[in-house]
């Protein structure tokens, strides 16, 4: 072999080796990534299944999953936690400011039930120009300080919260909503309600928590949280936009 054909195979070992080492890197990454489960849960604090839901307050499909993520809340106590993330697409003019106010919420201890009223309540303002009025009455009927909501739903704090979360969602690869992530897997939304209990069940055997008490029948929960106007099943496919 002369030297000619000896430089062309090592060059061809090279760029062998470097490909491979850009592939490897790229799969060690994505093995490497992981949601974050801290932030806003409802549920046990060491719950053997951990649902984390990137969420957005104007999704219709996220005001869908969320009578079915309250009763599983409800049906699994203390042995599931579901942690709620912030999401606002941009297409939706008013979800970066209900993100804001359920933060502002949540400087007075309320977030959670800011949280339930803006989505059991979603048609009312999410076609308004400005919410600004409707989100004071809201903060009203749960017992907000309105002097002190008012002030922190413009702060940079609640802003700076909001956003940690956007970007910690963007690095995972988020890119609908709802975006659910049991135990370290995302969910395929395509499932549905039925295939999010099978798996929370299936979690639940392995790690040793309780099932729910109505395990093995059929997820009919249109009924739960009447007062909701976006009840019924949530889409077939994760509404992405």
């Amino acid at each position: 072999m002369n030297n000619q054909s000896k430089t062309y195979y090592i060059w061809i070992v090279l760029i062998i080796v470097a490909v491979g080492f850009v592939l490897w890197m790229g799969y060690s990454r994505d093995g490497d990534k992981e949601v974050n489960a801290e932030g806003w849960f409802r549920g046990g604090e060491n719950a053997a299944a951990v649902l984390v839901e990137y969420s957005d307050f104007q999704c219709p499909a996220c005001a869908g999953w969320h009578p079915y993520l309250k009763q599983f809340e409800s049906d699994y106590g203390d042995n599931i936690e579901v942690v709620y993330k912030h999401f606002p697409l941009p297409q939706h003019e008013n979800a970066d400011i209900t993100a804001r106010a359920s933060e502002a919420a949540g400087v007075q201890g309320k977030f959670w039930e800011m949280h339930d009223i803006l989505f059991e309540n979603q048609s009312e303002w999410e076609s308004l120009a400005d919410p600004n009025d409707t989100l004071v009455g809201y903060a009203t009927d749960i017992g907000l300080n309105v002097e002190q909501f008012t002030t922190d739903i413009d702060s940079s704090a609640v802003n700076a919260i909001v956003q940690k979360d956007l970007t910690e969602g963007r690095t995972f690869g988020v890119s609908y909503t709802p975006y659910l992530v049991l135990n370290g897997e995302v969910f395929d939304n395509a499932q549905g309600p039925d295939g999010l209990k099978a798996a929370i069940e299936a979690v639940l055997v392995v790690g040793g928590g309780e099932k729910g008490s109505d395990a093995g029948t059929s997820t009919d929960m249109t009924t739960t949280n009447a007062s909701t106007s976006n009840e019924g099943t949530p889409p077939a496919v994760p509404d992405s936009y």
